[in-house]
Parts: structure tokens; C-alpha cells; sequence
């Protein structure tokens, strides 16, 4: 049997948990651009430029403004304009530019192009030409001009050309319905890389992505844009984030803008540590290999290389823990593992990525190894502190919030010092550890009382307190009234587990409270089952 402290926070006196949120992330732009290749060498060599002089009485034929490149969205026509010498009366000199013509390169060769030729004459020594392309296909193109000239009895009489002309046709923007990020894999180790995929719905949206992470610290975006792009987690993780049982899980977030502005959002989950907690008994063979090696790719070429470490409970790395230790490959053998002191190992991996004289080292989380004795044994039992809880910060209630007629709910606050009036063995760490087979737990809670006069915030029999404990994914409801509440019924194997703020206390409306913290005594029993 072992016994911790549940306290209601002294009133007035301030305790709040300050959940810190940061975002690392980049606008990546999904571009709707066919990358180019350089323009081609005109097939004929430009023509230098037209001119006229004496008012038009002398006129030298040829291309005066020279077409300028094209960047068009895909529409029913596209049009590239320029102007040229004209003379479409008797005169001097010069001739009527009577026709152009298009070439396109296309796979090494130059093949004629079918266009609308529209001329207007501004005076009669120039004109303004369009040409006119039906239906252009998404992509880039590239085309030289020939522009004709004919003398008043309508015989060619000079052909000019133009440089070549870039036209590039980007698609209609098409919007984002949908969005369902992916990340690949799903599990890495500290320093791997995982793909991200954002998978617009359609497929061939246009709208641009940006990506976000839950926590700047924990690693960094690629320079790659679209919809894809690459996570790395750090190699230098911080040992609160090591020290992650089940790895530090979080969510990479892409948003999709489309055209007008709207927006779609989506989360894939990131875990970043590889190892999941293991249970072995006492004497027997540990035989361990994480999933996560599966789908783990070192960079091409890299050498790699794996070595296991087994720490105390105190994170203390053992040099020699006892029984037979095989930890130099992907697979962890311990053999006739040994009963620790505080039954629980911690097991992490490095992974040594080495190429090209220069070596970095991927590592996991610290994993738990609960090591089963030949008898059950109470490891670790929770402390459990409440206070108000708005969905971000934790705040101590007021006197006031005591007299509400709808009661008062307090959530279980995670990981805070809770200092009992007499010596309890409680954890602060949210610890909840059961070792061996065929086993039940239960838990009772004495009436909350005062810890300064001794007053009791009902009566001395309790049960105006009604907790509602979430312990492995259930609830289960408790009264401070002494009355034991069975979580576990005989259990096959060893539990290791925590509470979270879903754990809540309810207090009904009390008309009577003086400032003070509140405290209970939970006992909890641990019963060998037949």
C-alpha cells in the first residue's frame, strides 16, 4: 500500500503552467513554371533594325521594335506584337510589309507555326503588327518571326527577321479543395529526415503551400517548395525532449492559399525518438529491434553504424548492467536481465552516420525497460495537483469560484512539485508503474481538509469531491470519501503510465471555505489476483 498527496492549491496563491508554442516555418510556392532550357540560336540571323529619314522619303526595311518576351496564363489566344517599317504609297524608296511568318523550335528543329497577322498603319512609313496564337500548350516555346515586304507590284522584294521570341504559358490557377499532409516516415530518430507531401485535392492545384512546425527547437524545413518538402529533425535535442517515453510528438501543419485568398489547412504527425517503452521479466531474454530502423534511410553512400546504451532510472549510463549485453547492431539482446533497483531501465540507441570523413550521430529517445519480478510490486504511484484550466494556462481559484451554483471543475495538473504535509512516497513525474502478472489496483481518497486549521471543505466523511481519473486511456469516477475505485483488474502484465490534464476534479457549490490548500490522501492497493 502506498500513500501520496491530491491537494487543491492554497488560494490566492498563484501557480500557472505556461505552455510554450513557437513556429518554424517558410512560404513554399508551388510554381506553375515549365523550367527552360537556354533560347535557342535563331535559325536566320536578325535583321537589323528599320529606319526612315527626310520624313519617310528614305526607308530601310526591317524590324523597329523588336518583340518583347512572353509570360501569359494559358487562355484561347496569345498574342506577341512588334513594329516594322511600312510604305504603302508610290514613293523614294521602301516597301509595303505585306505578311509575317512564325517558326517555332521544337526537339531541335525549326517548324512553321500557323498565325493570325494583324497590321495598322500609325502613318505611312510604320506599322503595328499582332500575331495572333490559338490555344498555346502549357509549357515554354520559342519562335523567330519573318516579316515580308513587297514593292507596289506586289512581288517580294525582302524578307527581315526577328530575334527569337520566349512565349511561356503558365496554367489557369486551379484551387485547393482538399488538403491531407503525409509525412514519410512517420517515425524518425533525432537528426533523420522525413518527406513531407501536403496532397492537394486536385492534384494539379495551384495554390501555394507553406508549412509550419509545432516547435522551432525541434528541428528545421528544407529549402525544397510545392507541396513537398523535407523535415530534419535536430542532432542536438535538449534532454527534456530525450527523455520523451514515447518520443516528442508533434504535427507539421501545411496551409494551401488559393487564388483568392482562401486558405486550407492540414497536420501529418511527426514522432521524433524511434524507441517505444519495452517490459522484459526478471532473468529472461530481452530481444528488442525498433520498427522505426524499417523505414530509416541514411544518406547515399553513408556508413552506419548502431551501439546501445542501458541507463538506470536516474539516467545514469551502466556500464555494466548485468546478465549479457549484445548492443553493437540493429538488434538489442540482454540476456538474464537483471531486477534493477528502481525496476526500470532506460534504453536509447545511437546511430553513427558517417561519409565522407565526416560522421554525425542520429539518436532515439530514452525508452522505458519495466523489468516484471517473480511478484507484483507497486513501482510508482502519481502526486496529484488541480487548478483551473482554460485551455492554455493553469490558474489557483478564488474563494469565489466555490460559491458558483454549477460547482467547480479543476484539471490535474502535469508534472508540478506538490509538497505534502507529511512524508508521502508520490511521484511528481505523473508516474503511474506496476510490475509482474496477474494483478489488481485500486485507489481511494480520503476527505479533502484544510492543511492550516484543519477544516474540512465538507465533512469528515467526504464525498463532496468527485474525481475523474483518466489512467490508460479510461475513466474511472472517485469520491474523497474513502471508498477504493479498482483501475486495473487482474492485469496479464506490468503497466508503466501517467496521468494528463483530461484527469479532472469536480466540487459542487460550497457556501462555506476559508483560504487554506486542500489536501487528500490517496491510497492506493495493489492485490496479487489468484
Amino acid at each position: 500500500m502506498r500513500k501520496n498527496s491530491t491537494k487543491l492549491v492554497r488560494i490566492l496563491w498563484v501557480l500557472l503552467a505556461l505552455v510554450g508554442l513557437s513556429v518554424v516555418g517558410q512560404q513554399l510556392l508551388k510554381s506553375p513554371d515549365v523550367v527552360q532550357a537556354a533560347a535557342p540560336t535563331p535559325e536566320n540571323t536578325v535583321s537589323a533594325a528599320g529606319w526612315q529619314i527626310l520624313g519617310g522619303i528614305v526607308i530601310s526595311n526591317g524590324i523597329t521594335a523588336q518583340p518583347s518576351d512572353v509570360n501569359a496564363i494559358k487562355a484561347p489566344t496569345t498574342t506577341i506584337s512588334f513594329t516594322a517599317m511600312h510604305k504603302d504609297d508610290v514613293g523614294f524608296s521602301g516597301s509595303i510589309l505585306k505578311n509575317a511568318t512564325v517558326r517555332e523550335y521544337v526537339n531541335g528543329s525549326w517548324n512553321n507555326v500557323p498565325t493570325g497577322f494583324n497590321r495598322t498603319k500609325p502613318n505611312n512609313y510604320s506599322a503595328n503588327v499582332a500575331l495572333t496564337f490559338n490555344d498555346l500548350a502549357v509549357g515554354t516555346h520559342y519562335y523567330q518571326i519573318a516579316v515580308t515586304y513587297v514593292n507596289w507590284l506586289g512581288i517580294t522584294v525582302d524578307t527581315k527577321y526577328s530575334r527569337v521570341v520566349t512565349v511561356n504559358i503558365a496554367p489557369q490557377p486551379v484551387d485547393a479543395t482538399a488538403i491531407a499532409p503525409t509525412a514519410t516516415p512517420a517515425t524518425i530518430f533525432w537528426g533523420q529526415t522525413t518527406s513531407l507531401d501536403a496532397h492537394l485535392t486536385p492534384a494539379n492545384s495551384t495554390a501555394t503551400v507553406s508549412w509550419a512546425f509545432g516547435d522551432s527547437s525541434l528541428g528545421a524545413f528544407s529549402n525544397s517548395t510545392g507541396i513537398q518538402t523535407n523535415f530534419t529533425s535536430t542532432l542536438s535535442p535538449t534532454d527534456d525532449n530525450l527523455k520523451q517515453a514515447a518520443g516528442v510528438v508533434s504535427t507539421a501543419t501545411a496551409t494551401a492559399t488559393n487564388s483568392g485568398g482562401g486558405k486550407l489547412s492540414g497536420g501529418a504527425q511527426v514522432t521524433i525518438g524511434g524507441l517505444t517503452k519495452q517490459n522484459v521479466i526478471e532473468g529472461d531474454t530481452l530481444t528488442y529491434y525498433p520498427p522505426a530502423l524499417d523505414t530509416m534511410t541514411p544518406p547515399t553512400g553513408a556508413g552506419v553504424s548502431y551501439k546501445w546504451q542501458i541507463y538506470d532510472s536516474n539516467y545514469k549510463l551502466l556500464s555494466n548492467p548485468g546478465g549479457t549485453v549484445a548492443g553493437n547492431g540493429k538488434t538489442l539482446t540482454w540476456t538474464n536481465v537483471p531486477m534493477p533497483s528502481s525496476s526500470i531501465y532506460y534504453l536509447k540507441l545511437n546511430i553513427t552516420i558517417t561519409k565522407d570523413n565526416q560522421s554525425a550521430i542520429w539518436q532515439s529517445n530514452y525508452a522505458p525497460l519495466t523489468v516484471e519480478p517473480a511478484v507484483v510490486k507497486l513501482i510508482a504511484v502519481p502526486n496529484l495537483l488541480f487548478n483551473k484550466f482554460d485551455g492554455t494556462n493553469y490558474t489557483t481559484p478564488s474563494i469565489q469560484d466555490f460559491y458558483n451554483p454549477a460547482g467547480l471543475t479543476l484539471n490535474y495538473v502535469p508534472k508540478r512539485n506538490v509538497k505534502a504535509s507529511t512524508n508521502y512516497d508520490g511521484n511528481n513525474n505523473d508516474l503511474l508503474a506496476v510490475s509482474g502478472k496477474k494483478w489488481t489496483l485500486t485507489v481511494g481518497f480520503s476527505p479533502f481538509r484544510n492543511m492550516d486549521d484543519q477544516n474540512y471543505l465538507s465533512s469528515d466523511k467526504g464525498g463532496t469531491a468527485q474525481f475523474n481519473l483518466n489512467v490508460n486511456g479510461k475513466s474511472f469516477l472517485a469520491s474523497d470519501n474513502n471508498t477504493p475505485v479498482t483501475l486495473f483488474t487482474n492485469s496479464a502484465d506490468s503497466y508503466t503510465g501517467s496521468l494528463n490534464n483530461s484527469t479532472t476534479l469536480k466540487i459542487p457549490q460550497v457556501k462555506t471555505v476559508t483560504p487554506g490548500t486542500y489536501q487528500s490522501t490517496a491510497t492506493w492497493t495493489l492485490i496479487k489476483a489468484p
